[in-house]
């Protein structure tokens, strides 16, 4: 079940959330105001039970997607999480509206994988030369670049079809400006591109113990541990060596961007990844 995901972290909750009350306003004033906790459940059940009578739509939901996750590194994404724990009390309403998602099929395709027919290249066109050997060398040669907090490597991205609407990406992290995307899926003939699959927290955590690189100068603001200590990113340039690329589905993001999850090596985080996208190592 997609919903099973998103109590996984505070960025789902915090999307879930947002279904009930179009933002993240109600919460926050009655926050700010002092309210007691007892009071902002209550009160929160009964905007949940009048969210659920009166619908969720596919198109609200995903206007409220849009919204969540060009906020989730920043502005409301603050607010989110340093309300996280308010967000796990209010579980057994937000788990009825991730059970109304599941009911109505809202978000299916959310939690689909790489698709070969459904790439558009984003601010590139793939018949030019890009030596990715040389950008992936370039990538990890910046893993410490002072300053730096995305995780996503400066290399040709794709995004899935289902998150561009009429040549504009509808689902962009705010790491990036919005370039124009080409409205001509990617053609790789018969090769089948090896695409390593992030569809959950756990999938992230495992890639990164698996291409783990000690990083000492990315900035994680409130979304990890103090000081970045035993921060742990991924190395591309070993990745490139087993993949030519790495897919984040929307549920993906969901469960794993902007919150710190433990590893065999330290600790890492998602952050700076377009929901949908995919990061380009190796030309296929």
């Amino acid at each position: 079940m997609i919903g099973e995901l998103y109590f996984e972290g505070w960025n789902g909750r915090a999307y879930l959330a947002t279904l009930v009350d179009e933002g993240s306003e109600k919460l926050e004033v009655a926050i700010l105001r002092g309210v007691s906790t007892e009071r902002i459940v209550a009160e929160f059940r009964e905007r949940t039970s009048d969210r659920l009578r009166r619908g969720i739509s596919l198109a609200y939901a995903e206007e409220m997607l849009a919204e969540h996750v060009e906020g989730a590194s920043h502005g409301s994404g603050h607010f989110w999480r340093r309300i996280a724990p308010i967000l796990q009390l209010l579980d057994v309403d937000l788990r009825r509206v991730a059970d109304y998602l599941d009911a109505h099929g809202i978000g299916d395709w959310w939690s689909a994988p790489f698709a070969i027919a459904e790439q558009l290249p984003l601010g590139w066109e793939w018949p030019q030369r890009f030596d990715l050997a040389h950008e992936v060398a370039i990538a990890s040669s910046q893993l410490d670049r002072y300053s730096s907090w995305w995780i996503t490597p400066r290399l040709p991205l794709t995004l899935d079809a289902r998150t561009v609407r009429n040549g504009l990406p509808w689902l962009l992290d705010d790491y990036q400006l919005r370039p124009a995307v080409s409205n001509t899926p990617l053609e790789f003939g018969n090769t089948k591109p090896r695409v390593y699959e992030i569809a959950s927290a756990r999938d992230w955590s495992e890639f990164v113990d698996s291409f783990p690189y000690a990083a000492k100068s990315f900035l994680t603001y409130d979304w990890g541990y103090p000081d970045s200590t035993g921060l742990i990113i991924p190395d591309w340039a070993k990745v490139a060596k087993d993949w030519d690329g790495v897919h984040v589905s929307v549920s993906g993001y969901l469960s794993a961007a902007y919150r710190p999850l433990p590893i065999r090596h330290g600790w890492t985080v998602l952050a700076g990844w377009h929901p949908g996208a995919t990061v380009w190592l190796r030309r296929p």
